[in-house]
């Protein structure tokens, strides 16, 4: 068995990459890459296929430091130079210190080494001549990667005998990339356990939950009221001094929290702005972008009441109605999302002949969402619950008969046709009388899924009659109830059995909100118990290594806290919330993932952004582009500070 070391030293900084070879089987190289400095240290398994076409896959590396290790570029240039030496072609690209970084297979002309500091994320790219012009590098698949992506105490506790590659020795090859990764996925299964599973996913949560204080505890009237409180592990007790929480008596945010949050907030936006140089100039959704960078700006109007935050809103709303595309019709990721949130800031600025413009084009929009030869899905990404929704948003930001009723009825007769005639397909009229699909799979999440557009259907605006609530509805709801994992959540479809994903796309975060509105509509205790559930897994596992976004990240599960809090009024999920805050309040120190978009709104810092300016004023709070505020009358005037 032979071994290739490289070892360098750099700037204080030791790195090593060892490579290994397995006697009659040439394709397979891997090892572990070492870099120690005085901050941290990471030891990550790697695991390359030599020949073949170049995959979508990606390996992950990752380090255990911090953003404010010294150095950086260093870290980067020594790392980038051992992958190199061992790879002899590639471009190594890592985002930043703690976070990831992949090594993409490449051929260059010449050889050439780029190197340089960019806020707020320094990069090492490095390219070079292949040896073998034709010679490419296929990596493992993404999951595979992630599962290997480990620690000290791991490594040492897997020893030499659970390598990557030589479980694929042993499985046998020419099996296929798919079917080796899958049945590789299996073995490690069972050697890192359940655990493991939800460690690549969530961190750890190190916050100690909620706890009575004094005469609070002491007026809980019964103990099963008081085992409420207690739900979820055992933790140690918050001090018993009221000022060691984030929050007083009345529920308001104390001030040295608020101040910290408003630092944060300001330092935050000056990184956004900066990134979004850069950012797609044709993407304007609401999603992942420029509308969604206007909604936040709203927000921070709403919260702070700042004039110069509603013209930074105005400026980017001029520059996304100028960019639509007509192709998709939802608030989210198509045109109705630029023009309600156009029409919203021209109302606030009191430019209501720019409103009402914004206003006839979202309604000729209707007839494609209710087309009978329409193929567009339900859903509220790309379907018509996404359409409604920015229907409602105008009625409840604007006034009441900002848009007729007649067209929200025919939009809602639409969703609840479609949804009838697909529960008639499945077979399904009795149990779940209202069922819909996205790409050929019934989701049961917020994005995607039946939870979003029940959630959407119960809304009070929608005027969606008591009868077709209770009849048609409701039995849909218990019929999700129903697929409830012990642990509280919810799986991503109805025909996932696995309990992964703690999202607000996929999995508690999700259908929280239909089980709390399901509770306001039809007034049953059921719906609320299940939705404290939810909340003590997303509390459980919702520090997600995905992100801090809002879709699937930490600020998105923490609109959960803030709106079960709105619902029952008790300080145990504010102080969750508040928890998340600070979580977010350390955004870029945890290692986690890097978004596609990282400055937008669902996945990325706006999305923080967002949260974070909620807590301030915890009990206005809205989870933005799904959430709806009170309903305004119509002759009501704004008071602009």
């Amino acid at each position: 068995m032979g071994f290739l070391d490289v070892r360098a030293r750099l700037g204080g900084f030791k790195v090593a990459l060892s490579q290994k070879s397995f006697p009659g089987n040439d394709r397979w190289a891997g090892g572990f890459f070492y870099c120690a400095c005085p901050c941290f240290l990471s030891i990550v398994p790697f695991c390359a296929e030599r020949g073949g076409n170049c995959a979508h896959h990606v390996l992950m590396f990752r380090g255990a430091g911090r953003a404010s290790s010294p150095s950086p570029v260093l870290w980067q240039a020594a790392a980038a130079a051992a992958c190199f030496l061992i790879f002899k072609v590639g471009v190594f690209c890592l985002s930043e210190v703690g976070g990831t970084a992949s090594l993409i297979p490449s051929r260059c002309a010449s050889s050439r080494v780029k190197c340089w500091a960019s806020r707020p994320h320094p990069r090492v790219i490095i390219k070079a001549r292949a040896r073998f012009p034709r010679r490419q590098y296929r990596l493992l698949p993404q999951p595979l990667a992630r599962r290997w992506r480990c620690s000290r105490e791991r490594v040492a506790a897997l020893g030499a005998g659970a390598c990557p590659q030589r479980l694929a020795v042993q499985q046998g090859a020419g099996r296929g990339q798919a079917a080796m990764g899958e049945s590789m996925s299996k073995r490690l299964k069972l050697q890192l356990g359940g655990e493991a599973e939800m460690e690549e996913r969530a961190f750890s949560n190190p916050y100690p939950d909620y706890q009575l204080h004094g005469a609070a505890a002491a007026a809980a009237s019964s103990p099963s009221e008081a085992a409420e409180t207690q739900r979820g592990p055992a933790p140690p007790p918050v001090g018993e001094e009221p000022e060691s929480l984030p929050f007083g008596p009345d529920g308001k945010i104390r001030s040295q929290f608020t101040r910290r949050i408003q630092s944060k907030i300001k330092d935050l936006l000056q990184q956004m702005e900066e990134g979004l140089k850069t950012a797609d100039p044709h993407d304007c959704s609401a999603y992942t972008g420029w509308t969604g960078i206007a909604l936040l700006y709203l927000q921070l109007y709403r919260v702070t009441k700042d004039q110069k935050f509603l013209q930074r809103s105005l400026d980017y709303a001029k520059r996304i109605l100028r960019n639509l595309n007509g192709r998709r019709v939802t608030f989210l990721c198509g045109d109705a999302g630029p023009l309600a949130v156009g029409a919203v800031v021209y109302h606030k600025l009191k430019i209501d002949s720019e409103s009402k413009e914004c206003i006839t084009k979202l309604l000729q929009l209707q007839r494609t969402v209710t087309s009978t030869d329409s193929e567009l899905p339900d859903e509220l990404l790309y379907g018509r619950a996404g359409y409604l929704y920015a229907l409602l948003y105008l009625n409840t930001e604007i006034g009441p008969d900002t848009v007729p009723q007649s067209v929200i009825k025919e939009v809602v007769d639409a969703i609840i046709e479609s949804g009838k005639n697909f529960s008639k397909e499945e077979r399904k009229t009795e149990r779940c009388p209202l069922l819909y699909q996205w790409h050929r799979k019934q989701y049961i999440g917020a994005a995607h899924g039946v939870a979003g557009i029940y959630y959407m259907l119960m809304q009070p605006v929608s005027n969606v009659d008591q009868e077709t609530l209770t009849e048609l509805v409701k039995p849909s709801i218990d019929y999700v109830r129903h697929k409830k994992f012990r642990s509280g959540n919810y799986p991503s479809s109805l025909s996932n059995e696995t309990d992964r994903l703690v999202h607000w796309c996929h999995g508690a975060p999700g259908v929280i909100h239909m089980l709390m509105q399901a509770y306001k509509t039809f007034k049953e205790d059921k719906y609320l118990k299940d939705a404290m559930d939810c909340s003590d897994v997303i509390w459980q596992r919702g520090l997600l290594r995905k992100g801090y976004g809002i879709c699937h990240g930490t600020a998105g599960n923490g609109y959960s806290f803030l709106s079960l809090y709105h619902l029952t009024e008790d300080k145990k999920y504010l102080y969750r919330a508040c928890k998340f805050a600070e979580w977010c309040l350390e955004y870029g120190a945890h290692g986690c993932r890097i978004p596609d978009r990282p400055y937008s709104l669902f996945e990325g810092m706006a999305g923080a952004i967002h949260f974070l300016s909620d807590i301030l004023v915890p009990e206005t709070s809205q989870f933005p582009a799904f959430e709806l505020g009170p309903q305004r009358r119509e002759n009501k005037v704004e008071q602009d500070s």
